[in-house]
């Protein structure tokens, strides 16, 4: 007998929208395209040239921009810079090392407005899942080497685009044509080998269904001094097993930072996601409310929910709606949970119960 067999899941209207898409659960209500194919390579390069082109002249001009690029990051932009200049090439493959590059300088070095922000899923557009793998990849090992010969030690994080960027790899392997996402999965096997902790969090956060990579990047995870980590978000939102969550909490000096994937996890898990969602909430400061692991709890519709939702009902700095409208529409594992139970809220919830 499974967990979800004793516990009644109820996935909310906002629970569903804020729920990433997965391949194979249709738990989300977020309608996502196939699109592989929405823009063919000629019109990307239209789009991009007039950014590329200055990009290309920058990256090779000798400037505090580009002092930590070495000649084979250079040669790739020489490179690069000839195949964009040479109009017969417009429909010529996109190539990884360079997109990863310009990615790269986009993302950490050049800061401007322009489409060149969007690259990911122009990737996805005129190429496909595979291609993002690779040249995100790509991007990840030029900053780890840019670092090395700084005399940096390995970056624990990925930017918002960069986590954004995997999202998007997420949903476009959610709706993906088996041979097409078989392709993505061998990349990402390819690139698996030789990638960084950082990196690996991020794949198995793309690929949950995978749930040897989730358990492979916990345990890269855990015991790690560095707390606030990218992938100990990621991860959360992997396949990993769920006993593993608890551990993490316990180890998290920050654990609201765990919370981003909640939902995810929730619906990967199903019950047995329950003991370390528990852990987590129990954790979070009570300024630092988080609604989406609110909602991941309020998928289970039980009396170890209702009770631990009134247990901190009176604890939070800010209004705990989503236990209120839990609370509400759950009477009876209201009722049972309120007993003994005093606080502002708590009376609210009681004088709303008794009402007809």
């Amino acid at each position: 007998m499974s967990a979800d067999d004793l516990i009644q899941l109820h996935w909310s209207t906002a629970a569903r929208r804020w729920l990433l898409p997965r391949r194979g659960s249709d738990t989300s209500s977020r309608k996502v395209e196939r699109q592989t194919g929405k823009r063919s390579r000629v019109e990307l390069r239209g789009l991009l040239f007039e950014e590329r082109r200055k990009t290309c002249e920058e990256c090779l001009r000798s400037s505090v921009l580009t002092r930590d690029f070495d000649e084979t990051s250079r040669g790739w932009v020489a490179v690069m810079q000839a195949r964009w200049l040479d109009t017969t090439a417009a429909a010529e493959p996109l190539v990884p090392e360079h997109e990863g590059l310009v990615w790269y300088f986009w993302n950490h070095v050049w800061h401007a407005d322009g489409a060149h922000r969007r690259l990911p899923a122009l990737w996805l557009q005129a190429e496909d899942p595979a291609f993002l793998v690779r040249a995100a990849a790509s991007a990840r090992a030029l900053k780890l080497a840019i670092r090395a010969r700084r005399s940096q030690p390995p970056d624990a994080w990925l930017t918002d685009r960069e986590v954004e960027a995997f999202a998007q790899l997420r949903e476009a392997l959610s709706v993906a044509p088996e041979g097409e996402y078989a392709r993505a999965r061998q990349a990402a096997a390819e690139v698996w080998e030789t990638a960084d902790h950082v990196l690996r969090c991020a794949l198995a956060f793309a690929f949950p269904e995978s749930r040897d990579w989730g358990n492979q990047a916990l345990e890269g995870c855990l015991g790690r001094s560095a707390s606030r980590e990218t992938g100990n978000a990621l991860v959360v939102g992997s396949g990993a097993d769920p006993a593993g969550l608890r551990r993490l909490v316990i180890q998290e000096m920050y654990p609201s930072t765990l919370a981003r994937y909640a939902l995810d996890f929730a619906d990967y898990n199903g019950g047995e996601a329950l003991p370390g969602l528990t852990a987590l909430y129990q954790r979070v400061h009570a300024h630092a409310y988080q609604r989406s692991l609110s909602l991941a709890l309020s998928v289970f519709e039980c009396a170890q929910v209702a009770e631990l939702f009134v247990e901190r009902l009176d604890d939070w700095k800010t209004q705990p709606r989503v236990e209120l409208e839990y609370l509400q529409r759950s009477p009876i594992l209201a009722r049972a949970a309120l007993v003994d139970r005093s606080g502002q809220r708590i009376e609210a919830v009681r004088q709303g119960l008794a009402q007809p």
